[in-house]
């Protein structure tokens, strides 16, 4: 995932956007072995980062989607594990997600 980032960061989107959905391609094993991991979300992130660039709105559309289910999914796994300090990061995710989605319905 840090190789996709730098990538993104470089303007090789589409071999970051090959390492990204590698990346995800194990995302079930991943979250069965750390379901405390954020590497899913910093995939989707990249992802949506690269899509908003190139102007692809369904895909980018799908990629924030995804992104909430999984914001979601952490929230409620760091609430029961009382882990507040990463539940505010994963809220603050949630609402730049939202403030993305809202951006998108406007451009549409």
């Amino acid at each position: 995932m840090n190789l996709a980032e730098v990538l993104e960061k470089s303007r090789k989107f589409k071999t970051c956007l090959e390492y990204t959905k590698e990346a995800l391609d194990i995302k079930e094993v991943t979250i069965k072995t750390l379901p405390h991991n954020t590497i899913v979300i910093e995939c989707l992130q990249c992802m949506a980062k690269v899509y908003d660039y190139y102007g692809y709105s369904k895909e980018m559309k799908d990629t924030l989607y995804a992104l909430e289910q999984e914001c979601k999914r952490l929230e409620d796994m760091c609430s029961d594990q009382y882990n507040s300090s990463k539940t505010a990061v994963i809220e603050k995710t949630m609402q730049e997600v939202k403030e993305k989605m809202a951006t998108l319905v406007v451009r549409s």
